[in-house]
């Protein structure tokens, strides 16, 4: 009865070739045992990075924790996300194989403006599961992302970089001092993504 849930098994029957035999009365089954409808969407999601296509691990830590950046491109695999993921990215070749490879996870990304960016129908839930499995990894990314934007010109950079910034906690006059008039339509719909006592400041 959960449209988020249904993407997420959808996805992984289509994957791992369930027959329909194999998931008669599942709903059910798991209602008996009182499972948390986050916990099923969690288990579904991991099942489902666990299918990334091809045996490069590489690709696979990118997608988790990496997915924490709003937005994922070459430049950024190579210069915030090899580090805090473990992964060696030697050369900006390297670096435009794994986005491509990344690329062909449309259950997870989708292509827009030149980035990958993951799909906001599961975003939200997906975001809090990355940073409770992997939290230093994900405070790295985000102090990573902060340098790598400070001095990239545009109201789109500087809200990539302001969101980081709130995902860090940092205090708000800090971010008042990086604010610039045109980051809000960027920033909207990062409300529920950021730390819940600066939701408040962000709306």
């Amino acid at each position: 009865g959960n449209p988020l849930s249904l993407r997420l098994s959808a996805a992984v029957v289509l994957r791992e070739e369930v027959k329909p035999s194999d998931v008669d009365d599942l709903t059910a089954y798991l209602q008996s045992l009182g499972v948390a409808e986050k916990l099923i969407q969690g288990q579904l999601y991991k099942r489902i990075l666990s299918h990334i296509h091809g045996d490069d691990n590489r690709v696979k830590a990118i997608a988790h924790p990496g997915l924490v950046l709003r937005r994922v491109t070459p430049d950024l695999i190579l210069k915030v996300l090899a580090q805090p993921c473990g992964i060696e990215v030697p050369d900006e070749e390297t670096a435009r194989e794994l986005f491509d490879e990344l690329a062909r996870e449309v259950s997870l990304v989708k292509q827009e403006d030149g980035a990958l960016v993951h799909r906001s129908d599961i975003r939200r839930m997906m975001l809090e599961l990355l940073r409770q499995d992997e939290p230093f990894k994900a405070l790295q990314i985000d102090s990573l992302a902060v340098s790598y934007y400070k001095n990239k010109p545009g109201a789109k950079n500087r809200a990539e970089e302001i969101y980081h910034m709130l995902q860090l906690g940092k205090p708000t006059d800090e971010i008042d001092e990086r604010w610039i008039e045109g980051v809000e339509p960027y920033l909207r719909a990062a409300v529920e993504e950021v730390p819940f006592n600066l939701r408040h400041y962000l709306a």
